[in-house]
């Protein structure tokens, strides 16, 4: 029986700036979704049984609240009524963090079925848009502007590659409620954002570009977001934003030893924190092993 391994990378948002809500309750944005290098990993094996086993990748989720299970499910609906699989999710990426995790993970398992049962690419993409906006980007993670609710993808030449060190405090936030909290007065329509998309095609990250419309939000709901991202400056991090809607906090650095400095000290916190860098490019067949 064959078994896989397929890395499920964690984002941040290079950018993010919302342009408006829209009739349907959902925000209209403009992003650039960059792919890290740190991740989890998702280990499938094939099975004789006709079902779909293995453990939730967080405790208390059932598979049916787990979108790394629910990728399974509904693609076996449309491609493979009859086959098994057993999905062990190996968890780095911390939950409801704003670095992705669970859209990665139900994108990994969706590459990693595409091999196993012979799944072709439209009903992959199919079943990756039914599951979220994000789940999407995963599916090819490079630099990658997102328009629209997020779901509009337009990759971008590959982003000079940076170190980033990643802090997040204990509390985890809700994307709704960040957004239910973002006022108009935050909002600033996007030129930002595709600025710095010009820069980036240009091979360029002008520092003073990256900005993040949820930023203020996410603080008021937890306030030692602050502390961190002032902390991430002090050690050298230009510049230092909350990835998405929070609570995570990222630093760009120049230099890996810079990084690890900052890194070792954000750790004397007290808070969760790693160093990673940009992914060079997306998941590619020789990573399914």
């Amino acid at each position: 029986m064959m078994k896989l391994a397929i890395p499920a990378p964690a984002k941040i948002n290079l950018g993010l700036e919302i342009v408006r809500r829209r009739s349907d309750g959902y925000h209209d944005v403009v992003t650039v979704l960059q792919a890290l290098e740190f991740g989890d990993t998702i280990h499938l094996a094939e099975t004789n049984a006709e079902s779909i086993d293995g453990q939730p990748s967080v405790a208390g989720l059932t598979h049916q609240s787990d979108l790394a299970f629910r990728a399974a499910y509904e693609l076996r609906k449309l491609i493979a009524p009859h086959r098994g699989v057993n999905i062990h999710v190996e968890k780095r990426i911390p939950v409801a963090a704003g670095l992705g995790g669970g859209s990665s993970n139900a994108a990994a398992v969706l590459l990693g079925l595409e091999a196993l049962w012979g799944a072709n690419r439209a009903s992959v993409h199919q079943v990756a848009r039914s599951l979220g906006t994000d789940v999407s980007f995963f599916l090819d993670p490079q630099t990658t502007l997102g328009l629209g609710r997020g779901d509009d993808l337009r990759p971008l030449s590959a982003a000079p590659r940076r170190w980033v060190v990643l802090a997040r405090p204990e509390r985890s936030l809700s994307t709704p409620a960040v957004y239910a909290k973002s006022l108009p007065d935050h909002w600033s329509g996007g030129r930002n954002t595709l600025a710095l998309v010009d820069a980036i095609q240009d091979g360029r990250i002008e520092n003073s570009l990256l900005l993040n419309n949820l930023q203020a939000a996410a603080m008021s709901l937890v306030p030692e977001i602050e502390v961190i991202l002032k902390s991430l400056l002090k050690t050298g991090a230009r510049p230092a934003l909350v990835s998405g809607s929070g609570p995570t906090c990222f630093g760009l650095y120049n230099e890996e030893n810079t990084a690890q400095a900052a890194q070792h000290e954000l750790a004397e916190h007290g808070w969760w924190t790693t160093k990673t860098r940009f992914r060079e490019s997306a998941v590619s067949p020789e990573e399914l092993r």
